[in-house]
């Protein structure tokens, strides 16, 4: 055993009989000899370092805990079972732990989040970077909060099936969905599902992120919108048809004519056709159609004066 180790061995022994002021000092100085030096010792003597720190702090009041966390959050080279205790402590004692310490593997931490506190799931939503595995585990024991902290932090790995379960979950939700959106890992489809679901306001930020998107998926999504809302955001009371939307878009833009109606007819877009006819005459769909198919003509003619339609349009 190195002179080193004997050391440590007899810092043991003096910890089981001091009283607590001693031990405090002790816990104080020997924190100090291990990070004046830390990585140089031998695995024996890193053990007796746990051992002492571990056995005097937890005799301790919580306040000398929470100190030697913040000590100890950003050493590679802390003893592991006391880092382990330590991360399954009191939120103030564990939080710099969990948050900061690369000691923790995803083994450690999905354990933390399957018994701890929404705090310390909190907590390991900051680490700079986090694991599927990790992620995955947040998401199934998480509240909406621990969700919000998963999705803000870049350095979170989600997996599709784990980003599906929280796209889920942000409905009704903008405090979720704003960051969801963010995300240069949302899948489109998802993004997609997410465009009847939000705000206006997020709608639009759905757009700018979909800048380089195929232009006829963004019709589409445009479309599903136009469908459930009317010009002035309001839902409608029934989602339109596609010959509906078709005829409500050349409303939209002032395209909505008498001449429109034989270019309709003449490519074969009969619905479409009555629904933009209805509209220009004031007349409702089923009466539209009926007029149409009059073989007389005689109703046609009555409607398409009283709208003032050209004589060759008629």
């Amino acid at each position: 055993m190195t002179q080193g180790a004997s050391r440590l061995e007899r810092l043991v022994n003096l910890a089981n009989e001091s009283g607590s002021d001693q031990r405090r000092n002790l816990l104080s100085e020997i924190t100090s000899i291990f990070l004046e030096d830390t990585g140089s010792y031998s695995d024996l003597e890193n053990q007796y370092f746990g051992d002492i720190m571990s056995k005097v702090a937890f005799d301790l009041e919580q306040e000398v805990r929470e100190e030697l966390a913040n000590c100890l959050s950003n050493e590679a080279s802390a003893p592991r079972d006391l880092i382990m205790r330590l991360a399954q402590d009191e939120i103030s004692v564990a939080k710099p732990i969990i948050e900061g310490s690369s000691i923790l593997n995803d083994e450690d931490l999905v354990e933390i989040a399957k018994t701890k506190s929404q705090d310390h799931l909190m907590a390991m939503t900051r680490r700079s970077d986090i694991s599927e595995t990790v992620t995955e585990a947040l998401v199934s024991h998480g509240s909406d909060q621990v969700l919000e902290g998963v999705v803000k932090n870049t350095g979170a790995c989600i997996s599709q099936t784990t980003m599906a379960r929280v796209v889920e979950r942000s409905q009704g939700n903008e405090k979720l969905q704003a960051p969801l959106i963010e995300r240069p890992d949302l899948p489109f489809e998802m993004m997609q599902g997410m465009f009847d679901q939000v705000s206006m306001e997020l709608k639009q930020k759905i757009l700018k992120q979909t800048k380089e998107i195929a232009p006829e998926k963004l019709d589409e999504m445009l479309s599903s919108v136009r469908a459930k809302f009317d010009r002035k955001g309001k839902v409608r009371k029934r989602v339109l048809s596609k010959p509906e939307l078709f005829v409500q878009d050349l409303e939209d833009k002032g395209k909505l004519k008498e001449g429109i109606l034989v270019t309709l007819l003449r490519s074969n877009k009969f619905t479409e056709f009555l629904l933009a006819f209805g509209k220009l005459t004031n007349i409702d769909l089923a009466t539209a159609k009926r007029l149409v198919q009059d073989a007389s003509g005689e109703g046609l003619a009555v409607a398409c004066k009283a709208s003032q339609f050209d004589r060759s349009t008629f």
